[in-house]
């Protein structure tokens, strides 16, 4: 509950002066094993500097709160890296990055996601790709993949319609989790 608490604060008093943009994002829904899931997001930007918290709560329990800092590189019009630095609540390393690439009227997201911990506990990396298959951005596809030491935990294939609403928009994608051959849901959202 500490962190959800800190994820809070920081959403409604924290970010009062990265006056460029405040973004709330994540996703919700249901894990193959029935567990209810949400990974909440807050991200600001002042003067190029970009602050990013993350929440993961899984069954109603609190999992790991993770903050960092980082600065967008933009490599040409259509290309832009978001490389973060900063730490986790069960002090770790947290390192995040943002690929975003603008390609035939289509947005392309790819996002490392690498946690690291010194010690005997073990590192991980979320992978998430995503792609506008219509080029109104209405039709999402999304391929997520999970590693714990370098052993695949799973890899999830999602499509499903974005519905864009007052300067942000909602996801709804029933997946495929071809490691463990199950199905389920979950609804991403950006405002």
């Amino acid at each position: 509950m500490k962190y959800l608490i800190a994820v809070l604060v920081i959403a409604c008093f924290g970010t009062q002066g990265f006056g460029q943009g405040v973004n709330f994002f994540g996703d919700f829904g249901q894990d193959t094993k029935g567990r209810q899931v949400v990974d909440l997001y807050v991200q600001g930007e002042k003067d190029g500097l970009q602050f990013l918290g993350n929440f993961f709560l899984a069954e109603n329990e609190p999992q790991r709160g993770s903050f960092a800092l980082g600065k967008k590189i933009f490599l040409g019009k259509r290309m832009m890296v978001n490389p973060n630095i900063g730490v986790t609540s069960d002090k770790g390393i947290y390192l995040p990055t943002l690929v975003f690439v603008r390609l035939f009227d289509r947005n392309l997201v790819y996002i490392p996601d690498l946690k690291i911990f010194p010690g005997e506990k073990s590192n991980t990396l979320y992978q998430k790709f995503a792609i506008d298959v219509t080029k109104g951005g209405g039709l999402q596809a999304r391929l997520d993949t999970f590693f714990v030491s370098k052993q695949l935990l799973y890899v999830r294939w999602s499509a499903g319609p974005r519905f864009t609403l007052n300067g942000g928009y909602i996801e709804f994608l029933p997946f495929y989790e071809h490691t463990s051959g199950n199905f389920g849901f979950f609804t991403a959202f950006r405002w």
